[in-house]
């Protein structure tokens, strides 16, 4: 049998109490995020056929010992420079979403460290802008993640930030969790000791009833007749309305009425006798 529901056990609970609301700071911060990952990674597609003259660049004027003419081909070759690209895409938007997940949820270390990579690629958009980039429109998604990533940046160093990722740290922290209180017995009132008495439902809470145990008669019971039956000796019949004193004085055993009866008077019974 469980325990009857206690509303001040449970407004004391660990998990009762509010948890912080993420700021809006954090929740652009990480929209722009997603901005900066998708233009990195058309930035860098874009420059495939840059990566591959490097690389073939590379092996031609660094020959490697031991390989064969096919194996340097198939190194230098787009697809596997493709490939290589792609590997190294996936595996950045692994490690960003992390630490924008591990941001999201009010850890500072990924604030932190989420600034710092905001500030590398908004370092390296002004290195692209003053050099080369092959092919040009390869600038343009540059750009836009390079002004995502500033606009991030700003928004995780702002107060607010700071102040989610110290509470959400003060609610991790372990806390003494309250001993289970012990089940009630079964009919026990959980709430404590009724102030008007144990039951008071079953109890008249003004004293006993100076008229008797039951003030009205039982509904399956007839209330009983206040002059007797007329089966019984000394109750009411239907010509005397007080009864027989004769028969009730005998049915009580008492004694009869032994007064004399009254003489008529001599004076109403005719004429005296000579």
């Amino acid at each position: 049998m469980s325990a009857p529901f206690d509303p001040m056990r449970a407004s004391s609970e660990p998990d009762a109490r509010q948890r912080p609301t993420i700021p809006d700071s954090i929740s652009i911060a990480v929209e722009l995020w997603v901005v900066v990952v998708v233009g990195q990674i058309v930035a860098l597609f874009a420059q495939t056929g840059t990566f591959v003259d490097l690389v073939r660049d590379q092996v031609r004027d660094n020959p490697q010992q031991g390989l064969s003419a096919d194996q340097v081909q198939f190194m230098t070759s787009s697809g596997f420079v493709i490939g290589l690209l792609a590997a190294m895409s996936v595996f950045l938007t692994v490690i960003t979403a992390l630490i924008v997940w591990f941001t999201r949820k009010g850890y500072n270390w990924a604030r932190i460290v989420l600034g710092a990579m905001g500030v590398y690629i908004v370092v390296n958009l002004l290195f692209s802008l003053f050099g080369s980039t092959d092919p040009a429109w390869a600038t343009v998604p540059l750009v836009i993640s390079g002004v995502a990533a500033l606009g991030a940046t700003v928004l995780l160093m702002r107060g607010d930030s700071e102040k989610y990722c110290r509470r959400m740290a003060e609610e991790r922290k372990p806390r003494p969790v309250p001993p289970a209180a012990p089940p009630y017995p079964y009919g026990q009132n959980p709430y404590g000791q009724n102030p008007y008495g144990t039951d008071p439902y079953g109890q008249n809470p003004y004293g006993q009833n100076p008229y008797g145990h039951s003030p009205s008669p039982a509904p399956h019971e007839p209330p009983p007749n206040p002059y007797g039956s007329a089966s019984q000796p000394g109750t009411r019949s239907a010509g005397t309305p007080y009864g027989d004193s004769s028969s009730g004085d005998a049915a009580r055993g008492g004694t009869p009425d032994l007064r004399k009866p009254e003489t008529p008077d001599p004076d109403s019974e005719g004429p005296k006798k000579q």
